[in-house]
């Protein structure tokens, strides 16, 4: 028996019977002061019925029968309010409240491996919570990339925990969509849904019973599933020590689990179900710092392949996510990674970053900094290397423009093998497809204009095979850069190395763009004269194939 609920049902039972009580008394009052009144007219008037006492007795008898009538009829009439109110709501619940969507449609149900990589996107969601009322959520337009983890900040009715209920359906959108690794959520039952969104909220629930049920409350999953999920969350060894193991009792609210622990069943309970997307609703506001961080870095091992939504109002908890989504009014206000969201004073982020006190936005700023630097996993090592080659190749062409008759160079031969001197580890470039491309150049201008092919060739190989390397070791993604690399490259024995890490090729080309190419015809990035490039096609015997290196 849940005693919390107990006690609040006493709590309003004890209130009704006082006020009956007090009205009863109340109405006492009223009817004896009413029987006086007649009393004391009739002693008064006493001379006009002295003749006719009979009926100075009827009208003392009517007036103490205000006694129970008057009580009776008070009390009938507040329990016929009572019950009309009763009538009321269940006419409103029964006519005015739209029935949800259905908890599956077999038309497009969703396959049980749904979702595999966790993307969601929003796109121009607009949502009220009734009809013909301002919206909550306008226009709402952006995308959750797989494995990223967004922190979800915002003032006070901002629209954060709106979000939420968009994604859940627990309120239909009025347009707009959201999808899950490409499927419309609105296309699909709601039991589909909601048993792929893992859930912590605010205050861990944990329901009165065992372990085993709090973490698999339908009995679907193996002992080795639940002792992972425990393992994963550091309490398979507190499970342990206890006599029934998984067994063992949960009393109402939890209550023999501090709150720390409470929030940790709570994450393991989503580890169980295996959830590709998790929402953390305030999780850790109820806490204090300490088991905050504790319980951030836990969430942070635990859930490292899934899509993770953090819904927060300490900046501590979401300043290492990968990227931050500022919520102003219902609409998108920001939305980066919070190292770059810094940078602009004049943002809704960093005000509510410089709020903290001037020591507290220090240090929420380096911790930034930080996760931005271990995001790029040593990628900037790599760019500056590539930059050294730069200057060195810059050296070569300088002294070969110097000397040489004219203004043609030769052809520039791409090096077949490398060895990388980060990684230690020689790897191969796999040659232009269908017809080789070897860039001549004719100098119009000044040498600081070259492209330099050599060096950006085997600098862009280079950081390539460095984040294969990462991915492969660490196992760790790439946050901050967006999609598969386009060239292949092979490892010396000639296989093909295994897939970049999930993010790759914006951050390294977008770097080895403004590394070696001019931003436009005739204006170079350190605004000396043009360089235009004139292209020879030799023909190639290599199958066609559309990925291939990046060329000039």
């Amino acid at each position: 028996m849940n005693m919390d609920v107990l006690d609040k049902n006493h709590q309003s039972l004890y209130a009704m019977l006082t006020t009956k009580t007090w009205t009863a008394f109340y109405l006492d009052i009223i009817s004896s002061f009413m029987v006086y009144s007649t009393a004391l007219f009739l002693v008064i008037h006493r001379n006009s019925i002295h003749q006719a006492p009979s009926v100075a007795g009827l009208a003392l008898s009517n007036a103490l029968q205000m006694l129970v009538f008057l009580q009776w009829t008070v009390r009938q009439m507040g329990e016929v309010q009572a019950q009309i109110s009763t009538v009321g709501q269940l006419d409103y619940y029964g006519r005015k409240i739209e029935p949800e969507a259905p908890a599956e449609n077999p038309a497009t149900k969703p396959d049980s491996s749904w979702p595999q990589e966790g993307r969601i996107d929003f796109d121009h969601l607009v949502l009220s919570y009734r009809k013909n009322t301002p919206p909550v959520l306008k226009d709402v337009s952006f995308t959750i990339n797989p494995k990223e983890k967004i922190g979800i900040v915002g003032r006070t009715g901002s629209g954060k925990s709106t979000l939420l209920v968009g994604l859940l359906r627990i309120v239909e959108a009025s347009s707009g969509a959201i999808l899950i690794d490409g499927v419309d959520i609105s296309k699909i039952g709601l039991k589909d849904l909601r048993t792929k969104v893992g859930i912590i909220p605010q205050e861990p629930v944990l329901f009165v019973g065992t372990i085993r049920t709090n973490l698999d409350p339908f009995g679907q999953y193996e002992d080795n599933a639940i002792w992972r999920a425990l393992d994963a969350v550091h309490l398979s060894e507190k499970v342990k020590e206890m006599p029934l193991k998984l067994d063992s009792p949960v009393i109402e609210h939890g209550k023999n689990f501090s709150l720390g622990q409470r929030q940790l069943i709570c994450i393991a309970r989503s580890l169980v179900i295996g959830s590709k997307i998790i929402v953390l609703d305030e999780a850790t506001a109820s806490i204090d710092m300490v088991t905050d961080r504790l319980l951030q870095e836990t969430i942070k091992e635990s859930f490292a392949d899934c899509t993770v939504l953090t819904i927060a109002h300490r900046l501590n908890t979401i300043i290492e996510s990968d990227k931050v989504l500022v919520m102003d009014g219902g609409v998108v206000a920001e939305f980066g990674e919070p190292h770059k969201l810094l940078q602009d004073p004049n943002g809704i982020f960093a005000e509510l970053v410089s709020h903290a006190g001037e020591a507290a936005s220090k240090k929420l700023a380096n911790i930034a900094e930080e996760a931005h630097k271990d995001r790029n996993n040593g990628l900037d090592l790599v760019i500056e290397e590539a930059e050294n080659e730069k200057a060195l190749e810059r050296e070569e062409f300088e002294a070969v423009t110097a000397a040489a008759a004219s203004p043609t160079g030769a052809p520039v031969q791409v090096e077949p093998t490398v060895v990388d001197p980060v990684i230690a580890e020689p790897y191969s470039v796999e040659p232009f497809a269908a017809a080789a491309v070897v860039p001549t150049l004719q100098v119009t201008g000044d040498a600081s204009a070259h492209r330099f092919p050599k060096a950006e060739t085997e600098g862009l190989a280079r950081a390539k095979a460095h984040l294969r390397q990462l991915g492969s070791t660490s196992g760790m993604s790439n946050t901050g850069i967006v999609t598969n690399l386009n060239s292949p490259i092979h490892s010396a024995a000639g296989s093909t190395s295994p897939p970049l890490p999930s993010k790759g090729e914006a951050a390294v080309e977008k770097q080895f763009e403004r590394l070696f190419r001019n931003p436009s015809a005739g204006d170079t990035p350190d605004g000396s004269p043009e360089m235009k490039p004139q292209t020879t096609t030799t023909p190639s015997t290599e199958p066609t194939d559309d990925t291939h290196l990046s060329q000039a």
